[in-house]
């Protein structure tokens, strides 16, 4: 069993989180556009004040996996931060236009930027407020099976509830049973139907 220490993530830590995104979500939009892209996007979580960085450590203070999340709304911030970067990638993968699940994403985003923030969470609206979303979790293949994503899970809400947050919640898509068997197991709970491209967890807080 592996001994792992959940710290906040440091600048030095992100390049590791970054690797670990790639890992995680392998195939999937963002790392479709490139490790630079995903490196900037694990800096924003660092760097933002009102977000949730944390990566747990192994006992030669390797990272092992991370998550990140913010408060809803995050967005406007994080891609306008990005935009570069993502800007770059996408020249340089030009058939990206060509997957499917690529241009839906890009769609909803588009669509993102000409409603408000509380259309943004449709769906989420039951939810109380404030809200934490969980963007982005992954833990090392070699560590794996050891309670490392859950005790990361856990971490994430006792940060989530230090910030006075009323609930928390997460997208993931179907296919992506591992994560959805972590999330279940942690107490969180289906919040669409369960045929919809992209499925929202949610779980609320003391």
């Amino acid at each position: 069993m592996i001994d792992t220490e959940i710290k906040k993530m440091s600048l030095e830590m992100v390049d590791s989180a970054a690797s670990l995104h790639m890992i995680a979500f392998q195939g999937y939009t963002n790392t479709l556009i490139g490790m630079p892209y995903v490196r900037a996007f694990i800096r924003w979580f660092c760097e933002s004040e009102e977000a949730v960085a944390l990566c747990a450590v192994d006992n030669s203070n390797r990272p092992v996996g991370y998550v990140v999340g913010a408060p809803l709304g995050y967005g406007t911030s994080l891609n306008k931060q990005t935009l570069l970067p993502a800007l770059a990638g996408i020249l340089l993968r030009p058939w990206l236009i060509f997957n499917p699940r690529f241009r839906w994403i890009m769609v909803n985003r588009l669509r993102s930027r000409n409603v408000s923030r509380k259309q943004q969470s449709d769906g989420m609206q039951t939810l109380p407020d404030p809200t934490i979303s969980l963007v982005g979790i992954g833990v090392h293949p070699d560590a794996q099976g050891q309670g490392v994503g859950l005790k990361l899970i856990t971490t994430f809400e006792s940060y989530a509830i230090e910030m006075n947050a009323k609930s928390m919640r997460l997208s993931v898509y179907p296919d992506k049973m591992a994560a959805r068997q972590l999330y279940t197991k942690a107490g969180w709970k289906l919040l669409n139907d369960i045929n919809e491209p992209l499925l929202y967890y949610y779980r609320l807080l003391d």
